[in-house]
């Protein structure tokens, strides 16, 4: 897989992941920070679109994140009461859609350097 289509693949990632922290602002209770979140995705998405190996860098860090804080975090330290079935669904998705964003991030920088160019 070439370069681009690694960093194509980090950047549908990284939208998924902004959308879904969205959607999941609304269940949790620190919602602030899911936006803050989405937020620096969205900007590390645009950010994407330029040559270079830092942002590729930053959008894996923020892949990596967010998987640590779904596998480790996710309902560990909410109430008592089970979690909505919705809410389930989300952290699923965010834990896959980071996965991904993260395998093509070693992807993309793995490659031979090759002035790693834009999408």
């Amino acid at each position: 897989m070439a370069a681009p289509m690694w960093r194509k693949a980090l950047l549908g990632a990284a939208l998924a992941i902004a959308i879904l922290e969205i959607v999941d602002a609304f269940f949790i209770e620190f919602p602030l920070g899911a936006i803050v979140f989405a937020v620096l995705l969205l900007l590390g998405a645009l950010w994407l679109r330029r040559p270079g190996r830092a942002p590729v860098i930053f959008m894996g860090v923020l892949c990596l994140i967010e998987l640590v804080f779904v596998i480790v975090v996710f309902r560990f330290t909410g109430p008592t009461t089970p979690p909505l079935p919705v809410e389930v669904a989300i952290a699923i998705l965010l834990g896959v859609a980071s996965a991904v964003g993260l395998v093509a991030a070693v992807g993309a920088l793995r490659l031979p350097r090759l002035g790693n160019p834009p999408l």
